[in-house]
């Protein structure tokens, strides 16, 4: 009984160095995470240079242009500058390329915006001027605006208007001359809210046209929901009139890296394929162009993407591209182009092209190039002695910055932006490497301290062994000098 009660003890004792450990463990991972929390917090007030792992100096020139009006006040007008990332900031750099910083020669942080320069179809407000608003009690409201001139063509109005839970009729006209009208469109302002949920109705949309002069008529609503009075009473907030502009894009084609030839297998064909390499990780890419000497031939092809694949991340190639239903072909005689393989746009550092052969002699590759729509950092062109700008990636730290500047900045930029060139990308002499974890800091320590707590656990041991063999012995002469008493 008291080897049983020893022992028992004895357990207790070793559970609780259990869990004296795992708490030591949990205490050191606490004050990390206070650590972290604690600079993430003061990242979110203030960026330091010293933060960002590599730099790049940016060249301007002055621009050829006017300077760009940012706002109405002749105060905010300011002059614009813009630079293409390359390659190599993308290397460097997070995928998203939410740690691209700026700053000047001393610190300062410098507001910019980042832009995908795809070419797309994109909304713009026309200038003019609003003109005979009235308001009569019964309605219906109106207001006329001059759009200033008559060779801008539209196709959209948007309406804005005081009060919620509304359905206004409204009808829109236009008009060269502000004498003659025509109905362009007509509808039902409409705005309601049930809680989170919100319906709203608008804007609208009418065949394009050139007319200088729009007038908007719109009719209160007879049956007003919530409105303190017994007639649906509101006024204008915003009337814009809108057109549709084409943002030409811009792409940045690069010279890729093209390995040997390689005899593979597509599809059970005989096939020859080429790592391309792209010069760096999450360098984004949605086209090649494979200049090939070969003069004839017609070919099914593959490209394939280094991708992540799986839980742990490990990169495989995976398809992006296929032609088995429009190959890359050369006829006799057609001049020698490159080929094209055009797909969604992947971020990675490898493509691998595979060229089905089948009974043909391989293609000769003789270059390729990679593209894809380029980055833009368009920011405040500095004043004339004022520090010079450099441009910072490489802080894993970093969040996206969402600057005022870039909200406010229109899709299409007129004048465009004066281009600076961004030169080689460098180590930042300044850079202080962020504070590694404790137990990375300190790896032997967690060592160190099992280490203490086997030899703990193995004295424990030890001594538990032998005062349970001297209390076993104790207790066997015990009942062997009762026996020998009762016999």
């Amino acid at each position: 009984m008291k080897v049983l009660m020893f022992l028992r003890h004895s357990i207790g004792i070793l559970i609780g160095l259990s869990y004296a450990d795992s708490a030591f463990i949990q205490i050191l991972a606490a004050q990390e995470s206070a650590n972290s929390s604690a600079e993430h917090v003061g990242a979110l007030v203030s960026e330091e240079p010293a933060r960002w792992s590599h730099q790049a100096s940016i060249s301007l020139r002055s621009p050829e242009s006017l300077p760009l009006r940012l706002a109405d006040s002749a105060e905010n007008e300011a002059m614009l500058a813009d630079v293409i990332l390359t390659p190599e900031v993308f290397a460097n750099a997070k995928s998203d390329l939410s740690d691209v910083r700026l700053f000047d020669s001393i610190g300062r942080s410098i507001p910019f915006a980042l832009r995908y320069l795809r070419a797309h179809t994109a909304q713009q407000s026309v200038i003019a001027n609003s003109f005979n608003r009235t308001e009569p009690e019964e309605g219906p409201y109106q207001l006329t605006l001059d759009l200033l001139e008559n060779d801008i063509q539209h196709n959209t109005i948007r309406v804005i208007t005081t009060g919620d839970n509304f359905r206004r009729a409204i009808e829109i006209d236009g008009s060269e001359d502000g004498m003659t009208w025509r109905r362009v469109a007509d509808g039902n302002l409409v705005r309601f809210s049930d809680g989170d949920r919100k319906f709203n109705i608008d804007t609208f949309d009418y065949p394009d046209s050139r007319y200088r002069f729009m007038r908007v008529s719109v009719t209160p609503d007879p049956n007003p929901v919530d409105s303190d009075f017994d007639k649906d009473q509101f006024s204008f907030e915003e009337v814009s009139v809108l057109r549709e502009i084409e943002v030409t894009g811009e792409r940045l084609t690069t010279e890729a890296t093209v390995g040997p030839r390689q005899a593979s297998r597509m599809t059970g064909a005989a096939s020859s394929s080429w790592i391309i390499e792209l010069g760096g990780d999450n360098i984004p890419c949605d086209q090649i162009e494979v200049d090939i000497a070969d003069k004839q031939f017609v070919r099914d092809i593959v490209v394939q993407a280094e991708l992540p694949n799986g839980p742990l991340g490990q990169k495989v190639f995976s398809p992006i591209f296929n032609s088995y239903t429009s190959t890359w072909q050369r006829k006799p005689g057609d001049r020698q182009v490159p080929m094209v393989a055009s797909f969604n746009e992947v971020q990675t550092s490898r493509l691998r092209l595979v060229v089905a052969d089948y009974r043909n002699a391989p293609l000769t590759i003789r270059s390729v190039k990679f593209s894809a729509p380029a980055r833009q950092v368009v920011f405040q062109m500095p004043g004339q002695g004022q520090p010079e700008i450099r441009l910072f990636v490489g802080n894993s730290d970093a969040d996206m910055p969402n600057y005022d500047f870039a909200r406010n900045l229109p899709d299409q930029l007129l004048p465009p932006p004066s281009r600076g060139q961004l030169q080689s990308l460098d180590p930042n002499p300044m850079f202080v490497p962020p504070p590694k974890p404790f137990l990375e800091r300190f790896p032997s320590l967690i060592y160190v301290v099992l280490t203490l707590i086997v030899i703990a656990l193995a004295v424990l041991i030890a001594s538990l062994a032998r005062k349970a063999i001297s209390l076993h012995d104790t207790d066997m002469r015990s009942a062997a000098s009762h026996i020998n008493s009762t016999a």
